[in-house]
């Protein structure tokens, strides 16, 4: 959500021309941000809706009082895109000088060549798992006899559907490392039936995650199926401002939604703890002080 910073930037070069800007968001759904509580998906509608603070005077001069950069427009499905038109399913023609359509991703090639590649037990799970490769708790792609795994939103693991984000990959790539080098996966009973992964036997104690799935299956050969642990989602929404959806202990009443300053600082933080080094954390905080003081470097053109 760029309009707040755009409107900042452009005013103090391109101030006559600020007056001719309009930009529209059309979305299927009625609310946005839909993975994030309605509390704070309101918030999120309710700045696109504010009215545009223009703190540069020159531009001010040339705005009509009370004007609005931006329009969210809910539950509007496009119909046809011509050539400086936008048609929506009520008939609405709206005129534009440039569309972003924002579609979502279908699966690539290679994830359709692997889920043909897996044979009949995969091609059952795709009434479900449409498109992506269909896993069991252990990260083992079905039809796979134990060999292929995935992990990521290529992926769909049955009863158990995880974020399309980093947060998740990240989690199972360190769950499927520790995996491959303490358990074996491709482990069979008398009946020729794919078993869980048996953990190694060696002299060490049960992790908690293992201790759990000890109780549930009855033993303790078999190692524990991946368990997602969601430490919550942010979202800049421009104008530095942010939503923040943490979850700081189990169940909902374990979970903080804030909004506004106060989400783009948690935003701001954990962007600067993710990053790899110290250099580039320094980096980031220098960016941002020049940010704020000088403003976005955006280019202008000569005449």
């Amino acid at each position: 959500m760029f309009y707040h910073e755009y409107a900042t930037d452009s005013c103090k070069y391109y101030p006559n021309l600020l007056k001719h800007v309009s930009i529209k968001v059309i979305e299927a759904a009625n609310t946005i941000l839909a993975p994030f509580d309605k509390v704070l998906q309101d918030a999120a509608i309710e700045q696109f809706d504010k009215k545009m603070k223009v703190r540069c005077p020159l531009a001010a001069k040339f705005l009509p009082s009370g004007k609005k950069i931006t329009e969210l427009l809910l539950h509007r499905r496009v119909k046809e895109v011509k050539e400086h038109a936008i048609i929506l399913d009520s008939g609405e023609e709206i005129p534009y000088g440039m569309a972003v359509w924002a579609g979502g991703n279908g699966p690539l090639p290679i994830t359709l060549q692997v889920i043909n590649g897996l044979g009949e037990e995969q091609a059952k799970e795709q009434n479900s798992a449409r498109g992506r490769i269909a896993i069991d708790p252990w990260l083992r792609a079905i039809g796979g006899d134990g060999s292929v795994f995935a992990i990521g939103d290529c992926t769909l693991m049955a009863d158990t559907p995880l974020p399309a984000n980093a947060q998740a990959a990240s989690q199972q790539g360190a769950y499927l490392a520790r995996l491959l080098a303490l358990a074996d996966v491709a482990a069979y009973d008398s009946g020729g039936n794919l078993l869980p992964p048996k953990r190694d036997l060696q002299e060490r104690g049960l992790t908690l995650p293992e201790l759990i799935a000890s109780t549930a299956t009855h033993s303790r050969d078999f190692a524990a199926p991946f368990q997602f642990l969601n430490l919550g989602i942010l979202a800049y929404t421009g104008n530095q401002k942010a939503l923040a959806q943490i979850q700081v202990a189990p169940g909902d009443c374990g979970r903080l939604d804030v909004s506004g300053s106060i989400g783009f600082g948690l935003w701001q933080a954990v962007y600067l703890f993710k990053q790899l080094s110290l250099k580039n954390q320094v980096s980031v905080v220098l960016d941002w002080i020049k940010m704020r003081a000088f403003g976005r470097d955006i280019s202008r053109m000569g005449k």
